[in-house]
C-alpha cells in the first residue's frame, strides 16, 4: 500500500507544471514583448498578435489586458483601449532585476532608443525616443510579487 501511495506522489509531482523546463522564458517573454510592440498603441492589434501566436487571455486589471504562456510562467500585459496609458509589458517567473535590465538594453538597442542621464529609483537606466512614430519611454520594473508570478518586468510606455 505504501509502495502504491509513493509511486503516485512521484507521478504527480512528476507531472506538476512547476517542474516544467523554465529555460525558454527568456525567449517567450521577447517574443511576446516583440508582438506588442508590432502593434504599439493599438491593443485590439497587440492582443490579436499575441492570441495568433499562441497567448492566452488572462483578462483585464486596471490599464492592462493581460496574456500569459508556459503555464502563466510568462507574462505579457498590453494597455486597454481607450485608455490613455499604452504600452508593453513583459515579465517571467523568477525574473532578476538583471536580467530585466539586459533584456531592456537588448529592446532599447533594435528600436534604436537612446538612454537618458535619468534613473531609475534603485539605478537602472531610463531609455527614450520613437516606436512606430510615437514617443516611447522603457524602463524595467524591479522585483514584484504579481497574481502569477514574482519577478521584474521590462515596460514599454507611450508618450505623448
Amino acid at each position: 500500500m505504501m509502495r502504491r501511495s509513493l509511486l503516485a506522489l512521484c507521478l504527480l509531482v512528476a507531472g506538476f507544471p512547476a517542474t516544467a523546463d523554465t529555460a525558454g522564458n527568456p525567449a517567450l517573454a521577447r517574443q511576446g514583448f516583440d508582438a506588442c510592440v508590432a502593434a504599439f498603441g493599438d491593443p485590439v492589434a497587440g492582443l490579436r498578435n499575441l492570441k495568433a501566436d499562441g497567448w492566452d487571455y488572462v483578462g483585464s486589471e486596471g490599464v492592462y489586458q493581460w496574456t500569459t504562456k508556459a503555464n502563466r510562467r510568462v507574462v505579457i500585459a498590453l494597455g486597454r483601449k481607450g485608455h490613455p496609458t499604452q504600452g508593453c509589458f513583459a515579465s517571467y517567473n523568477k525574473m532578476t532585476n538583471r536580467q530585466a535590465m539586459d533584456l531592456a538594453a537588448k529592446i532599447a538597442s533594435d528600436l534604436h532608443l537612446k538612454a537618458t542621464a535619468a534613473k531609475q529609483a534603485y539605478g537602472g537606466t531610463i531609455w527614450v525616443g520613437s516606436v512606430h512614430g510615437r514617443g516611447a519611454a522603457l524602463n524595467v520594473v524591479p522585483v514584484t510579487q504579481y497574481d502569477f508570478h514574482k519577478g521584474a518586468a521590462v515596460l514599454l510606455l507611450a508618450q505623448e
